[in-house]
């Protein structure tokens, strides 16, 4: 319809964590710009193509709490060098490892989840699925937290 009428666009793409989305619409000549929640390689530098952070999750609120441990990880270790990362920093204690056994599932609740983070001085924030930008890399800022974060 827009390349139909030649009526400029722009466009706020969310939720492609996976990389793999249709980015035809990218080279449309009549959209101006593309604002993206996740970093691609593939668009980094194009003049067309701004990246923002997908920022923290609802119900994320940070409290002021003495900062316990020395780092903190929260999630899945069965993906990418997660467990790998968590025994690398063992020797600096004390820390907090709680193991999910996937997405959503056996998790934290919100309030107990930011509570470890406030608690942390260190926060591990390895690779999401496909991207250094995730979830866990904002609200270990939010919590005041210094993210370490790693990739693939």
């Amino acid at each position: 319809m827009y390349e139909k009428e030649r009526t400029p666009f722009q466009l706020i793409h969310l939720s492609d964590e996976y990389l793999d989305d249709d980015y035809r619409v990218y080279s449309s000549p009549v959209c101006q710009t593309v604002m993206r929640s996740y970093i691609h390689p593939l668009w980094l530098g194009s003049p067309k193509v701004v990246h923002f952070g997908v920022g923290f999750r609802s119900q994320f609120i940070p409290v002021h709490a003495p900062r316990i441990y020395t780092w903190s990880f929260a999630g899945y270790l069965k993906k990418s060098d997660r467990w790998m990362i968590c025994q690398l920093f063992k020797e600096f204690e004390p820390y907090y490892v709680f193991e999910t056994q996937g997405f959503e599932c056996g998790i934290l609740s919100p309030t107990d989840y930011c509570a470890v983070m406030c608690q942390s001085k260190f926060v591990l924030c390895p690779v999401g699925n496909c991207s250094i930008d995730t979830f866990r890399l904002y609200e270990a800022l939010e919590a005041g937290a210094i993210p370490i974060v790693t990739g693939k």
